[in-house]
């Protein structure tokens, strides 16, 4: 689901990515379709740098970019909700790996609101 030009969408994510629990229902649905479309896209392209298929370049962004959303308040909601259908080793590298790393000092999720 794309957030480009969906001033809605923007705004549920944002929200969402501060605070999970605060969602009402339609946009937790909205929510979830987003961010699950985005964390497999992050799943595939870690199997794909595991298997040598992406270079560790690329893979940085996308593990730069997980930890901007997962690392925020609600994305932890949403990965503590949703994280069980993901591979075994893509959460364990997001738990044990990506979780615990300080975030960037510039990460701002969605450019709206610094990580602490």
């Amino acid at each position: 689901m794309s957030m480009a030009g969906d001033a809605e969408v923007n705004r549920i994510a944002i929200k969402g990515l501060k605070d999970y629990s605060s969602l009402d229902e339609i946009e937790k649905a909205r929510f979830i379709e987003t961010f699950m479309a985005f964390t497999s896209f992050s799943q595939n392209a870690f199997y794909q740098w595991r298997e040598k298929a992406l270079s560790p370049p690329l893979w940085v962004g996308w593990e730069l970019l997980v930890m901007n959303l997962l690392s925020s308040p609600g994305g932890k909601g949403f990965w503590k909700e949703r994280g069980y259908v993901f591979g075994n080793e893509y959460r364990d590298y997001v738990e044990k790996v990506i979780m615990t790393k300080k975030p960037h000092p510039e990460a701002r999720p969605l450019g709206a609101f610094k990580i602490d």
